[in-house]
């Protein structure tokens, strides 16, 4: 496991790739993975925080003070500021989606069980064995693949109820 920061809008349990960093040297940049990305790979996953609740949506954010700063040619911003607050962490809802700049933890290798928003829906993507890629529609989606070179991973179960699939990604 290790950190990043989002540079796309990403749901969690996604497929990402990490890229260098313009935040802070420990912590690269991450985008939604490519078609035919086999490596490196991970799952993202929205970083576990502190902060008292409830908590506003801006410390998430990897500069949230850029919010606060006037502009050098108008002046202050209007006062009027738009964001959501949060009862309970991020990473304990199901499939939040994390926008640019949010912390990300990125994790290789594993089970995981994805929601019906992260994986392209096929009939034999359901079936157990079937191996899985990155998607080529570039949303960084699980897709149904023959290929064993291009695939990263494959499906251990298909939950008909709750319309989950759980994939088994290779370190």
């Amino acid at each position: 496991m290790r950190g990043g920061v989002a540079q796309d809008t990403i749901w969690e349990g996604s497929l990402v790739t990490p890229s260098t960093s313009g935040i802070r040297a420990d912590l690269v940049n991450v985008r939604l993975a490519a078609s035919g990305t086999v490596y490196p790979v991970f799952v993202a996953f929205a970083a576990p925080t502190n902060f008292p609740r409830p908590v506003n949506s801006l410390q998430y954010t990897a500069r949230n003070t850029v919010t606060i700063r006037g502009d050098n040619n108008t002046g202050w911003s209007d006062p009027v500021d738009t964001f959501t607050m949060y009862r309970t962490g991020l990473s304990n809802l199901e499939a939040p989606v994390l926008t640019s700049g949010m912390l990300v933890q990125l994790h290789r290798g594993g089970t995981y069980t994805l929601t019906s928003g992260n994986w392209i829906n096929t009939a034999n993507i359901r079936v157990p064995g079937a191996l899985v890629k990155a998607a080529d529609d570039g949303t960084g989606r699980f897709q149904l693949t023959t290929l064993q070179s291009e695939a990263i991973g494959f499906v251990e179960e298909f939950d008909g109820k709750r319309n989950y699939l759980t994939v088994t990604i290779r370190q």
